[in-house]
């Protein structure tokens, strides 16, 4: 039994537990408290951030259905954020985004974070493009649901769209591949292609070898060039042919970006349009300038050439002319001397007659004038003056009309008609030696076709055009010197073209020649009537 004292400090001890006792348990009052304060002041702040967020919170759980979503739902979908509750996600998902909203939420079920983008449907039946990054919840090792966010896109699908447009209608050829280990792979062509080139985008999707089938031969190494600098730098220029659905080929002209992604793979980003017109224009302005050149070289021949044809007759008759003063010369030598002189004067005349005319051609100045003329008669003529000179050759010549001589009058230009025979007589006489010349015409119906046929020298093939040309003989490149200043022919095709006919040489060298031309064939009774309006 214990002594009064030893039960008066048991007492004491037990006080003293009870205080502190006591004490713990009011600083435990104040310090839950404080901490339930602090929660719910925590709880308010998330609360604040989640209702002003302009995304959506959302949770469902492991039946898709929705177990929370914050306020701002009701702002985009139009639905009170109460409604959507026990409601599932996939109801709100455009039907034809439904398949890859199901797809997502499988893969988040397995334990997967997931980003998709969908149409969210809104309560007056419209949409909006929605993208959703979405997480597993997970308890006991166990996804008892989905936890996500919702964030608007639609003004970026709609700036996305209106890109995708341009993209798709612009007059230039957009495109994008990879350089995998130098290998190409094609991802993406623009609709343009098919302007460019008549085929479709799909056709060169993941085709590289389509595409390489289309470059010129004679450019692969430009485009393995290309390549080369893809993978050493970021940029790129180059042109090339590349063979259309028609199977022509079109220059394009390229600018490439370059993306390197690690040392094996780079993507690259183009434009390419299509310089076909310019590149044409360019071979234009390459052949005119070397006509010109040409020309400039023609005319200097030319005028060396002139200068010795104006020089030759000129001196015969400044020479025979003195020749007359001589005393005692007799009236035949007199008379021969005088025929000397009047062959050179013509022969000048003709020249500066040329001349006149090629002057006139080429300022726009010669003119047509039309009236009736028989054509027959234009024959005659022809044939009465040259046959002498033929015939002192020793050659045969004969002509061949087409018509009847009262049936052979048309509405055309008589003196450019015999100018032309002229020119074309006159030619096959200066390049025939021996054998025969005939000319003529024949009734095609709507047009007379003419003819000046020789055996002469011939012309190379490769001459039929350039004999045509303004300051060039016939008998280019031939050792035999021939009188003329080279404007002949080419005064004879202005004459025939002014017409509205055309004409054209058949020969080769050693065989004789056959020049036709065509003229229209108008009636002169129809042509009458029809008089005010030529």
């Amino acid at each position: 039994m214990k002594s009064p004292k030893e039960s008066g400090n048991d007492f004491l001890e037990l006080q003293e537990d009870y205080e502190a006792l006591k004490t713990a348990f009011d600083n435990y009052i104040v310090d839950h408290n404080i901490y339930q304060q602090a929660l719910k002041e925590s709880e308010e702040k998330y609360r604040m951030i989640v209702e002003n967020l302009n995304d959506i919170i959302y949770t469902a759980d492991n039946d898709a259905k929705i177990t929370y979503v914050s306020p701002n739902f009701e702002l985009l979908a139009g639905y009170p954020s109460t409604e959507a509750i026990g409601k599932y996600f996939i109801d709100f998902v455009h039907p034809e985004d439904k398949p890859g909203g199901l797809k997502q939420f499988h893969k988040v079920f397995s334990g997967i974070n997931e980003s998709s983008e969908f149409r969210m449907i809104t309560r007056d039946g419209g949409y909006v493009w929605m993208k959703t990054h979405a997480r597993p919840l997970v308890k006991d090792g166990k996804v008892t649901g989905v936890q996500g966010v919702l964030t608007e896109i639609s003004d970026l699908k709609e700036s996305e769209k209106r890109l995708n447009t341009f993209i798709s209608h612009t007059p230039v050829n957009i495109y994008s591949y990879k350089l995998i280990d130098g290998k190409l792979h094609i991802i993406y062509v623009n609709d343009n292609v098919k302007n460019v080139l008549g085929y479709e985008p799909k056709d060169f999707i993941g085709k590289s070898d389509f595409w390489f089938s289309l470059i010129h031969p004679d450019d692969y190494s430009i485009i393995e060039n290309t390549f080369k600098i893809n993978i050493e730098r970021k940029d790129s220029y180059t042109e090339y042919r590349i063979k259309d659905k028609k199977g022509n080929y079109r220059w394009v002209q390229g600018n490439q970006k370059v993306n390197k992604i690690n040392e094996r793979e780079i993507e690259v980003i183009g434009a390419a349009w299509d310089i076909t017109a310019l590149k044409h224009a360019e071979e234009e302005l390459i052949k005119a300038k070397e006509k010109a050149e040409e020309s400039d070289r023609l005319k200097s021949a030319f005028l060396a050439n002139m200068s010795h044809e104006i020089r030759t007759p000129m001196n015969g008759i400044l020479g025979f002319a003195e020749l007359l003063k001589a005393p005692g010369l007799t009236g035949e030598k007199r008379q021969e001397f005088i025929s000397i002189i009047e062959e050179g004067g013509g022969h000048m005349l003709n020249i500066i007659n040329n001349i006149v005319d090629i002057s006139k051609i080429e300022s726009g100045l010669m003119e047509v004038s039309l009236s009736k003329t028989n054509i027959n008669e234009q024959i005659q003529f022809v044939y009465n003056f040259f046959k002498p000179e033929v015939e002192n050759k020793g050659m045969q010549f004969s002509y061949k009309n087409g018509l009847p001589f009262n049936e052979a009058v048309i509405k055309t230009d008589g003196e450019k008609i015999y100018a032309i025979l002229t020119n074309l007589v006159k030619n096959s006489i200066k390049y025939t030696s021996k054998g025969s010349i005939e000319f003529g015409y024949n009734s095609r119906g709507e047009y007379l076709q003419f003819f000046v046929k020789d055996s002469g020298s011939g012309i190379p093939e490769d001459q039929h055009q350039a004999i045509f040309e303004r300051f060039i003989q016939a008998d280019t490149g031939q050792t035999v010197s021939r009188q003329g200043a080279g404007l002949g022919l080419s005064i004879t095709r202005a004459y025939v073209e002014m017409l509205g006919g055309k004409i054209w040489v058949i020969s080769e060298a050693g065989r004789g020649s056959e020049f036709y031309f065509t003229i229209p064939n108008i009636p002169g009774e129809r042509a009458e009537a029809t008089e005010a309006e030529i």
